[in-house]
This record gives structure tokens, sequence and C-alpha cells, in this order.
């Protein structure tokens, strides 16, 4: 095994990276028989074909022939073509196995940061509920810290009243600031147009702004 300079057999390597099949041979010189990227013991011609993965030269792969120097034939040059095409394949798999390696271990190293930093915020949640003089002091902490970590400029916890049919305000927070809430600003729930759509709906959403419905709320 050795290792071999593109420049020693310029030529030879231009062909192999556009794509086409060489056979190097080895000439008599006055120190002896040489050719450069052959290194092989007896080795008078050696047939070699590129193979590519996603596009790329990657190698060749290449066989000696020790009895004669010759050129090699179609059915030779077609089994050589096959041969490359086979490890190409097989090298591009490989690259693929290792890329979805890759990922998966990024995102189960992405999941376990999230559940160690949701366990941090739980916990911090619970001793804060431990430790609140009351609940509205507990949601207008929990608020505050959710605002932050999503960069909001302001949040909001409101309550649905079925008795009463109204939405009321039980916490608000705006510019990292949690502000006072005063528990009796409500709005009738046929007021409220986003009133059938939080009912209905048990998944995350996004509401676009009822400048309206916010002021009433104290949220404008």
């Amino acid at each position: 095994m050795g290792t071999h300079d593109e420049s020693t057999f310029p030529q030879a390597c231009v062909e192999l990276r556009a794509g086409h099949s060489v056979c190097l041979h080895k000439v008599q010189t006055a120190e002896g028989e040489i050719c450069h990227g052959i290194e092989g013991v007896g080795t008078r011609a050696r047939p070699s074909c590129p193979f590519f993965v996603d596009g790329e030269f990657v190698g060749a792969v290449g066989f000696d022939n020790t009895r004669q120097r010759r050129a090699i034939d179609s059915a030779e040059l077609s089994t050589i073509e096959t041969a490359a095409g086979v490890i190409g394949a097989a090298l591009h798999r490989e690259r693929l196995v290792n890329t979805v390696r890759v990922e998966r271990e990024r995102v189960a190293e992405e999941r376990v940061a999230a559940l160690a930093k949701a366990n941090a915020v739980i916990r911090a949640n619970l001793e804060r509920l431990a430790s609140a003089p009351d609940l509205i002091s507990f949601l207008a902490s929990v608020l505050l810290e959710m605002t932050r970590e999503v960069d909001a400029a302001s949040g909001s916890v409101i309550l649905l009243d079925d008795v009463a049919e109204q939405w009321r305000l039980l916490a608000y927070v705006k510019e990292g600031i949690a502000m006072p809430a005063d528990s009796s600003l409500s709005i009738p729930c046929r007021e409220a147009a986003f009133d059938a759509r939080l009912r209905g709906s048990r998944e995350p959403m996004y509401l676009i702004s009822d400048v309206a419905g916010d002021a009433a709320l104290g949220m404008a």
C-alpha cells in the first residue's frame, strides 16, 4: 500500500475525475520498468475505473495484470465499471447511514436538553407555588418566566367563567413586568372574537390580535 501524488500521473487523474476509465502500463526506461500509480510487485498493467459518491469523485477501483502489458477489452471494462458502481453505491449508503446516525444523536441530545430544561422549570414553579402567597401571584410569576422564555412583549392568563359567560383576566405581564391584574376585569364571551376557537380546541393555536377585545381585557 502506498500513496501517490496526482502530479506524478496527471493525465490519468484528469481522466478518472472526468469519469473515464484508464489503463496504466509500466514502461521500459533506463532505470528499468516504471509507471507512476502502480505499486504491485510484478504488475505490468492496471486498468482502473473511477467511482463517485453524490457526484463527487472519491476514488478508483483497479485490477493488476502481472502476465503482460495489454489493453483491456470491452467485457473487462464493463466488469470493472460494474464493480466501481457497486463500491460507489456502498460508500453512498455508508454516508447516508452516518448522516442519519449523526442527526438522530443530535435530535436525542436536543430532546434531553429540552427535558432537562422543562424539569428545571417545573421544579422552580413547584417551589414558587409553595412560597407564593396566593394563586394570582403564582400565575404572574409563571407568566413572567414564560414571556421571557419566548421573548414575548406581553402575556396574559384568562379564565373562562361558564356560569357568568365571560372571560376574566387573572394575570398580565408587559415588557418584563408583572402588572397588577384587576380580577374584576372581564369580557362577555359573546364579545370575545377568540371565544369559539378557544372553547373548541385542545391544541396550541395562534390568534390574530383583536384590538378591541385586547383593550377590553387590559391587554392592548
